[in-house]
């Protein structure tokens, strides 16, 4: 039996009717039909129905519906319990929230869905595998009931925001799409344990994932992920990661995650933490790889720590690290260091000792800023000693200087003997000679090692207690070890022709040298220390150009002035100050930044000095400044910076103007500038309010500012010797200072 319905006709069918249509009406609800259980096919198409009712389903016999042409936004469950629907029309309908199938002429992955669907909103399981949806439908986010749902297969790009509707979610499987990411949103389920990523094209465990912070169980294998998130040590409750299957994977992350999972997440946060502060230790860690993870960090990390590690291989994509002035990779197994590693220009301390280096890259000499270089306990087999020239900073530097060499003993046999690096790749010969004249030494206390290409003193020669005469003439060398202490009966110690830039204080352990030479080198200063050699008589330091300390005042004056300059300048190291009037110098630097930071006192008054020491305005622990009796006519500008002096004495100098810095000396108290060729003191005097006295006699004042008034500390004001106008009313007001005028 068939029915049709005309506009003006009642939506009820007849209970015996099997085919039923009403097209082309305004219909917005679902009819009911609870009455019609014997219909086989339904035409409701060009419509406004928005929803399919459940009552769909009890039509068993139903196989052909029709809806095309309505406002159907998505599909209800029901539809799949329609046991005999064969043929499902759907089109020229907006199905927002349906799957893209929904859109199909083939009704059979429509179907699959539907059956799938109806089952999940019965159970709270969705099993959506294999279905190609290409997308997640809206409306199954929308079953909030839902608590394990499984849409693998899928080919999803991404996941809707709306997933966050599924509050009772349980169990998540994403596996086998094509995700890179997921919601933030995903985070807001708040009873989700296990999700699984697997084969997606993830590159990272994205934050998103780790905002999870309940979350138990993450798979992501077989993706391509090469770092992971340091938000992962929020997981608090993860028990299991598994990250099988990403080649590009950090080995020291895989190495972690082996161990288990709160490794992997203490040492991601060792990173995290460590790039906060500017610097990452991961000393002791067991680690056989490079951690790339570091490289996070290349704008913020100044210092990276990896000693006692199994590390054999550094990438040469250390040299992102900029910034980094602190590498410590001591005690590890490199044998070899990339030339990148010579272009970190910013290293000031790189310790290499405990490996197996026997060489070091050509790209060294770059690294102009060095300051601490530990080379100790590798096999060099050689050194680049040209590059030492251009570490002008280099403050220490430790290396073997000797390593074993296989040498004949007699026309059969050879022995094992150490031998100096730089004697080493010049021969066979060169060998020979070297050990023949350390030979000769033991027997004569005396041992000449001239011209032998030396860069650094041999490690054995400084096992000679008993040595007297060292003669090192005509090598290379660039500094003086400390190991030179255990030297202690030396008398005679020539350093000719050599590099030396300093003398330095563990030469003042030789306390019975009594003849020193080290002509022709590149000094610059000497030790301070060096003035307790009490028994020297000989010190010839000629060519010598750039020798600055002592200054050459002191050097013409011999040994004893040399000595007792140096240890008034070592007094000030020890006590805060120090005393060197009367030495008619004509120029002083104070090269020496650990005698700058303590200096409280510095006297240099009765000397012919034209300008003050550039060093000076570096003492800022200076409270007391006498620089009476020299030949200064100006100030630098930089001697503001002295913000602690209380005492300033220029006295008897050629001062024709104050400059404002000095007002910047707030806790100056007395201020002597007589006998001068001041013409005025500066306006700015009166910032000074910590100013008891200040004498200005004998200079060529006409007047004086008024603003002297209102510094109230002033007590004493001595001006006699000038052409002063009236004071100022102000200053005659002020009877608590002792004026001392000239008289009219």
């Amino acid at each position: 039996m068939q029915w049709c319905c005309q506009p003006d006709v009642g939506l009820q069918p007849d209970v015996r009717v099997s085919v039923w249509a009403v097209r082309s009406n305004e219909i917005v609800d679902w009819p009911d039909l609870t009455q019609s259980r014997r219909l086989r096919e339904m035409q409701l198409s060009n419509n406004n129905i928005r929803k399919i009712g459940a009552g769909v389903k009890n039509l068993r016999l139903l196989r052909t519906l029709d809806m095309s042409n309505n406002q159907l936004n998505d599909l209800a469950a029901e539809l799949s319990e329609a046991m005999r629907l064969r043929e499902l029309i759907l089109y020229g309908n907006p199905l927002d929230q349906a799957p893209s199938c929904a859109r199909e002429a083939n009704t059979d992955a429509l179907f699959k869905f539907l059956s799938a669907l109806s089952a999940g909103c019965r159970t709270g399981v969705a099993r959506f595998a294999g279905h190609d949806l290409g997308a997640v439908p809206l409306q199954l986010l929308e079953v909030r009931h839902l608590h394990d749902v499984d849409f693998s297969a899928n080919g999803l790009t991404l996941i809707p925001r709306q997933i966050s509707h599924l509050t009772q979610l349980k169990v998540l499987n994403l596996k086998d799409n094509l995700l890179n990411n997921i919601p933030i949103e995903l985070s807001l389920c708040p009873e989700l344990h296990t999700l699984n990523l697997d084969r997606n094209k993830f590159l990272d465990v994205v934050p998103n994932i780790c905002a999870i912070s309940q979350l138990e169980v993450l798979t992501l294998t077989e993706n391509n992920v090469t770092t992971l998130s340091y938000d992962i040590p929020n997981m608090v409750s993860l028990v299991m990661l598994d990250l099988r299957g990403n080649p590009n994977l950090s080995k020291v992350s895989q190495q972690m995650l082996h161990q288990s999972i709160s490794h992997l997440q203490i040492y991601l946060r060792t990173i995290q933490t460590g790039i906060i502060q500017g610097g990452i230790f991961l000393s002791r860690r067991a680690l056989f790889e490079f951690p790339i993870e570091v490289h996070h960090g290349n704008g913020t990390i100044k210092s990276l720590s990896l000693a006692y590690n199994e590390i054999t291989v550094m990438p040469s994509s250390i040299e992102q690290l900029s910034r980094l002035t602190h590498l410590d990779i001591s005690n590890n197994l490199f044998e070899k260091l990339p030339d990148s590693l010579g272009q970190m220009t910013h290293l000031a301390e790189l310790l290499l000792n405990d490996n197996q280096l026997r060489m070091l890259p050509a790209t060294f000499v770059n690294l102009t800023g060095l300051s601490v270089l530990a080379l100790e306990r590798n096999p060099l087999e050689t050194f680049p000693f040209e590059a030492v020239e251009n570490w002008t900073g280099l403050k220490q530097l430790t290396i073997d200087t000797e390593q074993p060499v296989e040498m004949p003993e007699g026309p059969v046999h050879t022995t094992t003997q150490l031998m100096p690096i730089e004697v080493m790749t010049q021969g066979m010969a060169k060998c020979i000679s070297y050990r023949e004249r350390l030979l000769k030494s033991r027997a004569s206390g005396s041992l000449d090692l001239s011209v032998m290409q030396l860069s650094f003193m041999p490690a054995s020669v400084m096992r000679m207690p008993l040595l007297t005469l060292l003669n090192l003439t005509g090598n290379s060398l660039l500094m003086i070890p400390e190991g030179i202490t255990s030297l202690v009966s030396m008398t005679d110690l020539g350093l000719n022709d050599n590099r030396l830039s300093t003398l330095p204080p563990p030469m003042a352990a030789l306390t019975s040298l009594r003849i020193l030479s080290a002509i022709d080198n590149r000094l610059q200063y000497l030790a301070p220390d060096l003035g307790r050699l009490s028994r020297l008589e000989d010190l010839n330091l000629t060519n010598n150009p750039e020798l600055m300390c002592p200054p050459p005042e002191v050097f013409k004056l011999g040994v004893g002035a040399i000595r007792n300059f140096l240890n008034r300048v070592s007094y000030g190291k020890t006590h805060g100050s120090i005393e060197l009037s009367g030495l008619a110098l004509e120029n002083l630097v104070l090269p020496w930044d650990d005698l700058q930071s303590k200096l409280q006192a510095l006297v240099l008054s009765r000397n012919q000095l034209e300008a003050m020491p550039k060093e000076a305005d570096r003492c800022t622990c200076l409270t007391a400044l006498w620089v009476d009796s020299n030949a200064l006519t100006t100030l630098p500008t930089s001697f503001g910076k002295l913000c602690a002096l209380k005492s300033l004495a220029l006295d008897m100098n050629q001062l024709a103007a104050l400059p404002s810095c000095v007002c910047d000396m707030t806790a100056l108290e007395r201020l002597t500038l007589d006998n001068n060729v001041l013409r005025f003191l500066h306006p700015r005097m009166s910032e000074l309010q910590s100013l008891t006295l200040l004498s200005a006699a004998n200079n060529r004042l006409t007047m004086l500012p008024a603003s002297l008034a209102s510094i109230s500390c002033l007590r004493s004001l001595t001006l006699a010797g000038n052409s002063l106008a009236p004071l100022p009313p102000a200053l005659r007001d002020r009877h608590d200072i002792d004026i001392d005028v000239p008289k009219v």
